[in-house]
């Protein structure tokens, strides 16, 4: 049986994230591991389709010893707080990472003009982006493969020989 972690950055997130996440699962026989940041409250009624655990801090070591412990086959993400450390250890170590309902302007918005923006470079370590809107595909495309809303994910072309 495969592990998908599924982070939500809150109670709100983590109860739209385990619905979609509980529906996959179930589809390819998968225990989900839902994830939210310390201080965060398991959401009411989830405990009988997610086991629930905080979200490692930003800390190597930490990041290290949760990915070992759960080996998670594959992770999604939901919410505005990319946790650089994480995403990129997931992204180290061969895990999947989608990152679903990414709307948020601030996902890509750049600091400064004359300076690189970090949460785009923190996208590129994200294998694939599910915006909802068409602008926030646009907004996104291409630091990593995105989906609008409404349609499938195309698989690569395969190299001719």
């Amino acid at each position: 049986m495969c592990v998908v972690v599924g982070h939500g950055n809150g109670v709100q997130l983590a109860t739209a994230l385990a619905a979609c996440a509980h529906r996959l699962a179930a589809q390819i026989d998968a225990q989900l591991l839902l994830t939210v940041p310390h201080g965060s409250t398991c959401p009411v009624g989830l405990e009988d389709i997610a086991t629930y655990a905080f979200a490692p801090s930003e800390n190597a070591e930490d990041i290290a010893q949760f990915l070992n412990h759960w080996r998670p086959d594959s992770a999604i993400w939901m919410g505005r707080e990319l946790r650089a450390g994480l995403i990129q250890a997931t992204h180290d170590t061969g895990i999947p990472l989608f990152l679903i309902d990414a709307d948020d302007p601030t996902l890509t918005a750049r600091p400064s003009r004359w300076l690189p923006s970090p949460k785009r470079s923190v996208l590129q370590s994200v294998h694939h982006i599910f915006p909802r809107e068409d602008a926030s595909a646009q907004r996104t495309s291409r630091p990593a493969r995105t989906t609008p809303a409404g349609t499938s994910p195309q698989p690569p072309p395969h190299p001719q020989p």
